[in-house]
């Protein structure tokens, strides 16, 4: 409706002189711009896992979904940058790992997979290493023939070794200018600390160290099939997948001898203020953390709905104070991030110098108020909802399906998880995220770490209190 009009429609209406037509509801254009009411949410619908397993121990995860000529295969291997030594190695190894085979040069390799039209991919995490491949189902073999050799004959270069270093040195010495990254780096030293599994920070002392044999070592420790599995989805049938694995992966050895298990103190962080120089910063990047949960912890869904409403998307209470209220930042936000082992809780903003010390006493404010009000019916409604649906947004592709069994692997946790996942978000109530909100945000365990030009802004912390000068 054009403007012009709607100020007709709202001038009449305001002077009772409203036409018969307008005082119909059901006909009223005012009531055909409402959105209609939301249907009852559709059930979850997850393809069916199919399980299997190799004699050596590999274990097969098949998800049958024929409507698109497509697959998609990854095997990831439990560990990751947890297990890692020396620090950076597991970065590298999956940096590395499309670069050339025993068999292929990286130009070779590259050129395979761009004349299959398909997709290589290898990442570390902090739980285990994944590498991918994708294209269409017709040519199933040949991706699972590029998968094995990757995954079983790789060369990790020297001369690819040197230029991934080179390239890393170059981005941290960039990174190093930003105070969000110092204050990532001083967030994992500071929450995890020495011989934590969780505390790997690749520094440049790091990345210089680092050798081919460093790389090598990994990848014979921790590369093993009963260390492994195995996902294919798309097009694709288990007792295609059962081929493809015993002809691809079925000769691959697992050694005797048992694989270690992290050590994992459990010593608490010390709770403070902390502050890291970054001379001539515009900005402050300030930071309020505590160690978290694991995934398997039985409040990890509630804790996520909870995390969510302080800071997990644009209506989330921190970013409405910080940015639209405040206007202290372009966006505030917080992390709920939980592994196989450890976790941790993070809330973050970039902020203007001046407003430093005022943007933590809102985040702390937020804190505090989380934990010591009901939450409103709306927001709590907004929430779910918005959790619910963006779950359900994300099961569209092979690829989307095969993530979640593969988080669900890698994190320990049960096999029907995201099967009742939507269901578990619908029924936290608000009394359970007051609950979690009081039992995992302590005050005082927190850590407030700011970096930022000390000049500045240390006179601005001194106002909340003693202030710890963190160097890298």
């Amino acid at each position: 409706m054009k403007p012009a009009r709607w100020a007709a429609v709202l001038g009449l209406a305001l002077t009772g002189c409203v036409p018969p037509v307008l005082q119909r509801p059901e006909s009223s254009p005012m009531n055909a711009m409402r959105p209609p009411a939301p249907a009852p949410p559709r059930p979850v619908r997850l393809p069916e896992i199919h399980e299997d397993r190799l004699p050596n121990g590999l274990r097969l995860y098949t998800l049958t979904q024929p409507e698109q000529p497509l697959i998609y295969l990854n095997l990831s291997l439990l560990g990751g940058r947890s297990v890692e030594q020396p620090e950076g190695a597991a970065d590298l190894v999956a940096q590395l790992l499309p670069e050339g085979t025993q068999k292929r040069s990286a130009t070779e390799l590259a050129h395979d997979i761009e004349r299959l039209g398909a997709e290589l991919r290898a990442s570390a995490r902090p739980d285990a290493i994944s590498i991918s491949v994708s294209g269409l189902s017709r040519f199933a073999l040949e991706l699972a023939a590029i998968l094995a050799e990757v995954v079983l004959e790789p060369a990790f270069p020297e001369q690819e070794l040197e230029r991934v270093r080179m390239q890393r040195l170059g981005q941290l010495e960039i990174a190093r200018q930003q105070t969000s990254f110092l204050a990532s780096l001083a967030t994992t030293r500071l929450l995890f600390g020495s011989g934590h599994p969780y505390n790997r920070v690749t520094d440049e002392e790091a990345l210089r160290s680092l050798r081919r044999d460093h790389l090598v070592e990994y990848w014979r420790r921790w590369f093993r099939p009963d260390n492994a599995f195995l996902i294919v989805a798309g097009d694709v049938r288990p007792e295609q997948t059962r081929a493809l694995a015993e002809r691809f992966f079925g000769s691959w050895f697992a050694p005797p001898q048992p694989l270690p298990h992290p050590e994992l103190p459990r010593q608490e962080p010390r709770a403070g203020l902390y502050l890291i120089h970054r001379a001539g910063a515009v900005q402050s990047t300030v930071r309020v953390a505590q160690r978290g949960i694991a995934a398997s912890d039985p409040d990890y869904v509630p804790l996520q709905v909870m995390n969510t409403l302080l800071g997990g998307y644009f209506g989330s209470r921190l970013n409405m104070n910080l940015r639209e209220t405040k206007g202290y930042t372009y966006g505030a936000f917080s992390l709920l991030d939980a592994r196989r082992l450890d976790g941790l809780w993070v809330a973050s903003a970039e902020v203007r110098t001046e407003v430093t010390d005022s943007a933590l006493v809102e985040i702390l404010a937020e804190i505090r108020r989380i934990r010591e009000e009901p939450i409103s019916a709306e927001e709590h409604r907004n929430v779910i909802n918005y959790l619910a649906g963006s779950f359900v947004m994300d099961l569209e592709t092979p690829a989307q399906i095969a993530s979640l069994v593969q988080d669900q692997l890698i994190l320990g946790l049960p096999r029907d998880f995201f099967a009742q996942y939507r269901d578990r978000i619908l029924e936290v109530s608000r009394e359970e995220l007051l609950r979690v909100a009081r039992r995992h945000l302590d005050p005082n365990r927190l850590l407030l770490i700011v970096a930022g030009d000390r000049e500045r802004v240390r006179p601005l912390l001194e106002r909340l209190g003693t202030v710890e000068e963190v160097r890298f």
